[in-house]
């Protein structure tokens, strides 16, 4: 029995993979959850905002133990699950935001297009300011990347 077997044995159910079929990673290049820099993890992150195992996913991350513990998981970086295992607060996301952060593709080609901001709200289901928010996050990562 190697030290992976030993392993596997004794994490929980909930750390059994039967959810990854239907999380929304499953269409996606698994390296972009382990790519370093804050443009892959936003990306990362947006693929997770959307996803209905993101609880599933985060729980199998907090099972792990902290040594194999690295990437984005349950739309939290390592730093993220690692204040979340501290009992310190971790930003949380709201549906609305993020619907948004998962059609950044969308709102962008909207808006390029002339296409009011009340409009691709509306579109997405969301306020304005959830869309404005967003785009200033976006605005903010990028010149970070680009800095």
């Amino acid at each position: 029995m190697t030290a992976l077997d030993t392993r596997r044995r004794r994490t929980p159910a909930v750390t059994q993979t039967r959810w990854v079929g239907d999380a929304s990673c499953a269409e996606v290049d698994p390296e972009l959850f382990f790519e370093p820099g804050i443009a892959a993890e936003r990306e990362a992150k947006e693929v997770c905002a959307g996803c209905l195992m993101r609880q599933a996913c985060l729980e199998s991350a907090l099972a792990l133990p902290i040594v194999s513990d690295f990437g984005v998981r349950g739309g939290l970086s390592v730093k993220e699950r690692r204040r979340l295992r501290r009992g310190q607060p971790v930003p949380v996301i709201s549906p609305s935001m993020a619907r948004v952060l998962a059609s950044r593709d969308l709102v962008e080609a909207r808006v390029a297009a002339g296409v009011p901001l009340k409009m691709v709200a509306r579109e997405l289901g969301v306020g304005r300011e959830t869309l404005r928010s967003a785009r200033a996050m976006w605005a903010a990562q990028d010149k970070a990347v680009a800095a």
